[in-house]
């Protein structure tokens, strides 16, 4: 990787569910938090990469600010946390509640100076992210995503982007969510990734799919169990065929 360019890595986290979701227990929630952070800082401590573990509500995170200074890390690694807008959350869905904190990330001007930004849902850890990243970079990508079929979605638990274009798209796409309604953030981020790319600038394509490791929040899918080792060695395969001849899988 290029030692010059710098990343923030913005891990987004609810510890207290604003919406009913399978893992609802704030401290087991916790828990997946502060086991998915330390996986990141292990495996990009040695980079020029910082971590901003971005929380909206209010949950109490001493344990977490505890490990930070164990780790002697507070230098590179920051907590924001705000108190979100519960009545948002309740109306529009979560969705719009991590579009608030990319807003809030922005205007507290909290990323400012870095080249790249890689978000990440903060509860999961991708095992394959550096060399994403490094793929990224080396190619001169402007946003690296996941599209998703039927071409109306893309996977908005991981992606990484130039800082410009994080300006210039990403802001205010809370407007665009109402799970209620059907309008997830996976399609509003389609349309501002569509946009971009209308704008000339250039997608990344992922080598290979991002390989989630961890619990999920909203179902409660465990990434690293044999079956999901399965899922994804199956559709991480047809991937990497697509990319060789030419053809790209929706999966």
């Amino acid at each position: 990787m290029e030692t010059t360019k710098r990343t923030l890595i913005i891990l987004t986290a609810t510890v207290s569910p604003m919406v009913d979701v399978v893992r609802a227990n704030p401290e087991a929630r916790l828990n997946d938090y502060l086991n998915a952070l330390g996986r990141w800082w292990q495996e990009f401590e040695s980079l020029p990469v910082d971590i901003l573990f971005c929380e909206n509500s209010g949950y109490d995170l001493k344990s977490l600010r505890d490990w930070i200074v164990l780790m002697n890390a507070g230098n590179r690694i920051r907590v924001f946390q705000f108190n979100g807008d519960k009545s948002l959350v309740a109306n529009s869905g979560k969705g719009a509640g991590e579009a608030e904190m990319f807003d809030e990330c922005f205007h507290n001007n909290l990323i400012s100076g870095y080249d790249y930004i890689l978000k990440s849902t903060g509860r999961l850890f991708v095992s394959n992210a550096r060399h994403l990243l490094e793929q990224m970079i080396n190619k001169g990508s402007d946003w690296a995503i996941s599209f998703r079929s039927p071409l109306d979605f893309v996977d908005a638990r991981f992606f990484i982007v130039k800082l410009e274009l994080f300006h210039a798209y990403l802001l205010g796409l809370g407007i665009e969510v109402n799970d209620k309604q059907g309008a997830y953030i996976e399609h509003a981020m389609l349309r501002r990734v569509c946009r971009a790319i209308s704008d000339g600038h250039k997608w990344g394509q992922f080598e290979e799919l991002p390989r989630y490791e961890g619990v999920g929040g909203t179902d409660g899918k465990k990434h690293s169990s044999l079956l999901g080792n399965l899922r994804y060695f199956v559709k991480n395969g047809l991937h990497r065929l697509g990319i060789r001849f030419g053809i790209y899988w929706y999966l």
